[in-house]
């Protein structure tokens, strides 16, 4: 603190008080003074000496006071034993799968590595030097608990650091970063961050700047220096794969499999000649070329023939490149034997054109002779009074048909049913009780309903006829219709019920509505948990429409792709991003229990071929239903979960789960230090390395500096006690 220097003009004040107190006399001629002045001649050295060491020792005191104060730092401290840095060095050593690009044999990381080794090494933990690391990623975490200052132990700690499979992220990482500076008592915090300058890293997924800053003003606010050390290397070329998908919404056992697979070409060179490896359960069956432009991506398809009703892990990989990292993608489904629907019809006839569900379950299965079709659909139908003794866990789909009333426990049922992975499909009607559909099943927008119900409109007396219009064909359950609008003029309807659906909700999503004066919603979405509830706010049979009419062809999709969209949904939690937990719900029919009455882990086999023991936790103990969970899914991989087998013996296969690498770290791009400041003008730091082609060994960080401020504080003490003592001493002989 230079500025605190001009302080030291304090140090005159002892003088001017000596000066100002000089005693003044006057001549007196005595006879005895002779005598006296002969004694004071031989006192007087002693006297001016016994004065100025006072007065030097009081300068002393007032001028190292100041330079204490003013914190002095020095580059080299000749007495080791006065050394009292109290630095504390906060390591931010960039982990993501970004940092593995090779490049001149060697890679970030371990530039990274090797500049936390050097940063280490020049720290002084006998002056007060405490360390502390903080590994970076969109998973960020401390490697090191608190300031420490064990060097040694940070070092080797560094030395064994492995590269994680994450992606990059400050505003994930900096809150961390923030905490670790504020638990250090250190009088000077320094924080290095450790990074490949990866712009997608600084660019967030739909956020912009804002946040980014006031996280950085809060890292700036707590510490005293900035470096931000770029160990990266200017060559960008990657080619990743960045999904993998199959066409088909379920997977359905006896039929072929569509798939497809993106790959991206992240550099500014083309590849003509990649080859595309495709594995299925483990082994591997097809090998695909492709060729991709600069900055582009291509769809590599296959097929894959799916026999049986059994899980499947499919995998693809691009023949190796300088970033290992995302050269996998993975995909895990359940091939099912057919999608399981429980159709609860509110008004049962013997006559088709009576009943209310009769055309829907016409609709899903409408090829009459079996020998022809692929039954996709096994469809079982249930009335009002049989529906509460029927267990949802055993179906995909629950459709429930102009339903006058529901029970409190049985929406209590559907609720879990949904949030499990469920797909509930809701029509209306004129048996419907609005008042008990709106208190039990919408409660004022926390329960299953998408939507509040008002009142029944139209009139299909009149058949004055409304159209579907505002089709939202983003929405898997219709993009199928997006080549063909004009098909969706098809549905007919008289009469509806008016709702308010709260749309500001994200998770609420009207798909289409009617072409009435208020364009109220037709068909309304609402997720809930790992599942879903569509609302369709006509009836299911032609008493308030004629959707069904002569087997109207755009009603047959409609109803299939409604569905599918609906028993699609659990797939979509079985593929994971790496760092998500795994949570499977589990048939009661496959716990088993030990001799003790215990139930009995299941087996989850790792991607790397290790595996650990995962016990069922129960949701119900009165329903028999559990779910497994493993916290971390921390590497890229099929993941298989194997059942306990009745008895003896190894267990048998349950479900495969798939997690994936974040395919946007494949993108190498960097952005540079004048950029940051640009965009955040606020944000002071010192920037190292980065040079094109510049070495790892030419990226240094200052050396480290040393203080006194203590040491002279300590003089000072005694300085005070020794004028003091002098003071006394000095008065007695006088």
């Amino acid at each position: 603190n230079p500025g605190l220097l001009w302080f030291l003009s304090l140090g005159s004040i002892p003088i001017i008080i000596h000066l100002l107190n000089r005693q003044k006399h006057r001549r007196v001629k005595w006879a005895a003074m002779d005598w006296l002045l002969a004694a004071i001649r031989k006192t007087r050295k002693r006297l001016r000496l016994e004065n100025l060491i006072l007065l030097i020792v009081r300068v002393l005191v007032i001028s190292l006071l100041v330079l204490a104060l003013a914190r002095p730092h020095f580059r080299a401290m000749p007495l080791k034993f006065l050394e009292t840095s109290d630095r504390f060095v906060l390591l931010v050593i960039d982990n993501s799968y970004s940092m593995g690009k090779k490049s001149e044999g060697t890679t970030p990381f371990d530039r990274a590595k090797a500049v936390a080794d050097t940063l280490i090494d020049g720290m002084s933990p006998a002056g007060g030097d405490r360390v502390g690391i903080v590994l970076m990623s969109s998973k960020p975490s401390k490697l090191i608990a608190e300031p420490s200052m064990l060097t040694d132990r940070a070092k080797k700690l560094v030395a064994e650091l492995a590269l994680s499979d994450y992606g990059t992220s400050l505003t994930a990482s900096l809150p961390l970063v923030a905490e670790a500076l504020k638990e250090s008592k250190n009088s000077k915090k320094e924080l290095y961050i450790l990074t490949d300058f990866q712009r997608y890293g600084w660019d967030e997924r739909g956020a912009d700047d804002r946040r980014l800053a006031e996280l950085l003003d809060a890292v700036k606010k707590e510490t005293s220096a900035i470096t931000l050390i770029d160990v990266g290397f200017e060559d960008l070329e990657n080619v990743g794969v960045v999904s993998v998908a199959v066409d088909e919404k379920v997977a359905v056992a006896g039929t072929m499999g569509r798939f497809r697979a993106i790959v991206k070409n992240f550099g500014t060179q083309e590849v003509s000649s990649g080859r595309l490896n495709v594995s299925a359960n483990g082994q591997k069956v097809n090998t695909l070329p492709f060729s991709v432009s600069p900055g582009g991506e291509v769809s590599v398809p296959f097929v894959l023939e799916m026999k049986d009703p059994i899980p499947l892990g499919v995998s693809v990989e691009v023949e190796s490149d300088s970033l290992p990292g995302d050269n996998f993608r993975h995909l895990a489904l359940d091939v099912r034997e057919s999608v399981r629907v429980l159709v609860v019809n509110g008004v049962p006839a013997a006559d088709p054109a009576e009943d209310e569900t009769a055309f829907f379950r016409y609709a899903l299965n409408p090829t009459r002779d079996p020998a022809e079709r692929v039954a996709v659909y096994d469809v079982k139908d249930e009335t009002k009074f049989t529906f509460a003794d029927v267990r949802l866990r055993n179906y995909d789909i629950a459709v429930v048909a102009n339903l006058d009333t529901v029970l409190d426990e049985r929406a209590r049922d559907l609720d879990d049913f949904v949030r499990a992975g469920g797909g509930l499909l809701i029509f209306l009607g004129d048996r419907v009780d609005r008042e008990t559909y709106n208190r039990i099943l919408y409660r004022g927008g926390d329960g299953l309903l998408p939507a509040k119900l008002v009142e029944v409109r139209g009139d299909k007396t009149d058949q004055q006829d409304l159209r579907f219009t505002k089709a939202d064909f983003t929405h898997p359950g219709l993009s199928y219709f997006e080549p063909f609008k004009l098909k969706l003029r098809d549905f007919i309807t008289f009469e509806y019920y008016a709702t308010e659906a709260d749309t500001a909700r994200p998770d609420v999503r009207v798909l289409v509505r009617y072409d009435d004066a208020d364009s109220s919603p037709a068909i309304v979405e609402k997720r809930l948990g790992r599942g879903a509830v569509m609302l369709v706010t006509t009836s299911c049979d032609r008493d308030w429409n004629i959707w069904s009419m002569t087997f109207n062809q755009a009603y047959l999709i409609l109803v299939d792709q409604l569905c599918l969209t609906l028993a699609a949904q659990p797939g979509a939690y079985k593929n994971l991003e790496v760092g998500e937990s795994i949570e499977y719900v589990v048939p009661h029919v496959w716990i088993e229990r030990d001799e003790r009455n215990e139930v009995k882990p299941f087996t989850l086999r790792l991607p790397s071929r290790g595996s650990v023991d995962v016990k069922p936790s129960p949701i119900s103990e009165e329903k028999g239903e559990f779910v497994v969970a493993y916290s971390t899914a921390d590497a890229p991989g099929i993941y298989a979960l194997d059942r306990p087998r009745k008895g003896a013996g190894s267990g048998e296969l349950a479900t495969y789960f798939a997690a994936n690498v974040d395919p946007l770290e494949g993108n190498l791009t960097r952005l540079g230090p004048d950029e940051i400041r640009r965009r955040f003008p606020q944000f002071e730091f010192e920037y190292i390395g980065g040079a094109r082609g510049e070495r790892t060994e030419k990226v240094e960080a200052k050396p480290p500096t040393s203080h006194i401020w203590k040491a002279l504080m300590y003089v000072v003490l005694g300085l005070l006690l020794v004028e003091m003592l002098l003071a006394q001493r000095f008065s007695r002989n006088r």
